[in-house]
């Protein structure tokens, strides 16, 4: 999916939802593998408004690439039933308040599968003036790996992997990954 803009033209909100999110799914990824999320050209994919669930990976949804995007207060929800080994990188947040909310009945597990990647999410500075990303609570999911401005508790027993973002590095770690790869293949003759 590319050059993805959702907002509204006159507010939608629910009462049964305090916070008056303007929808409740704009963009989910639902059993499916290797589906690519991004603005095409330079830029983002935008969501202008605040969703229940804004950005959503669920039902086993695998190997997907959700990237160079921004959203009010943008969330990435993982809506259970083991999402797995997806890459969230160079995304802007906007406030921040809520990366990871996620949904889905309870008796489908952890919110999030094993290997999930998230590389350089970044949030505006609130009235506290912070800028590091709150990390999801420990019983988010296992094995996740977290390279950023990423503050909270670290989770040892659920055994994540949690980093700072090097200065050098390349803000979109699909694109470095890409380019190593070409590296290699060059240097060996292909």
């Amino acid at each position: 999916m590319s050059d993805v803009r959702c907002g509204v033209t006159a507010a939608r909100t629910n009462p049964q939802y305090p916070n008056a999110r303007q929808g409740h799914h704009p963009l989910s990824i639902t059993e499916s593998r290797g589906v690519m999320l991004r603005r095409r050209a330079a830029g983002w994919f935008e969501l202008r408004n605040t969703y229940i669930h804004d950005v959503t990976v669920t039902s086993g949804s695998s190997l997907n690439v959700i990237m160079d995007g921004k959203g009010v207060d943008l969330n990435l929800d993982h809506h259970r039933t083991a999402p797995w080994g997806n890459l969230f990188t160079n995304l802007h947040l906007g406030c921040g308040t809520r990366p990871f909310a996620s949904g889905g009945k309870k008796t489908r597990g952890a919110y999030s599968g094993i290997l999930n990647t998230y590389y350089n999410l970044r949030r505006d500075p609130g009235l506290d003036n912070k800028t590091r990303v709150p990390l999801p609570e420990c019983a988010f999911g296992a094995l996740l790996n977290f390279v950023g401005p990423f503050g909270g508790p670290r989770c040892p027993a659920v055994k994540w992997y949690i980093a700072g973002l090097p200065r050098t590095a390349q803000p979109n770690l699909y694109y470095a990954q890409r380019l190593a790869r070409a590296k290699k293949l060059r240097a060996a003759g292909r």
